[in-house]
């Protein structure tokens, strides 16, 4: 059985939810009170898939703009990046393809990508359908997923799908 470590870089506007799902997904709880992250957070976690163990080491990078001039250090050596929108904010929708031009500069072109749909539990807000949302997704050539880190709904799904697509392009 063999181990992998894989930098993993969450990239979207401010607000978005980035740094809620990594705390739902590594530390198992939703933080109600919104933080700013400063720079970049990062977070890691063991995941089992296609018969290895594969350590995710997360770093949520905020979405300030304040902090893009050490965006090329953030994402270096990244092999997946997860791109976080806000299903109640259509602007974060819009700049979707900001950041993922912005991963494939900055840390690879073949980068594993998902696009991720945040905040589902808010139906009554939302802005970005379903269908909308995947035809984007598919335009651009990435998987999509709509999660809720409140619920929790597809929070280990995304991180354990990316895992899939990176440990896949390793082993082919």
């Amino acid at each position: 059985m063999s181990a992998y470590l894989f930098k993993i870089v969450m990239v979207g506007d401010p607000a978005v939810g980035k740094t809620s799902l990594v705390m739902r997904y590594v530390q198992g709880f939703f933080q109600h009170d919104y933080k700013a992250t400063v720079g970049t957070q990062i977070m890691s976690k063991e995941v089992y898939v296609k018969g290895v163990t594969v350590k995710l080491s997360i770093w949520d990078i905020g979405g300030q703009e304040k902090f893009d001039t050490l965006a090329p250090a953030y994402y270096k050596g990244a092999a997946g990046g997860l791109a976080v929108f806000d299903l109640t904010r259509r602007e974060t929708f819009d700049n979707i393809p900001k950041w993922i031009s912005r991963m494939q500069t900055y840390a690879n072109p073949n980068l594993a990508i998902i696009i991720v749909g945040n905040k589902s539990d808010l139906i009554e807000e939302r802005q970005v359908s379903l269908d909308e949302a995947m035809e984007q997704a598919d335009k651009l050539g990435f998987p999509y997923v709509e999660t809720s880190a409140k619920s929790g709904k597809n929070v280990i799904k995304i991180f354990e799908l990316i895992a899939e697509r990176i440990v896949s392009r390793k082993i082919e």
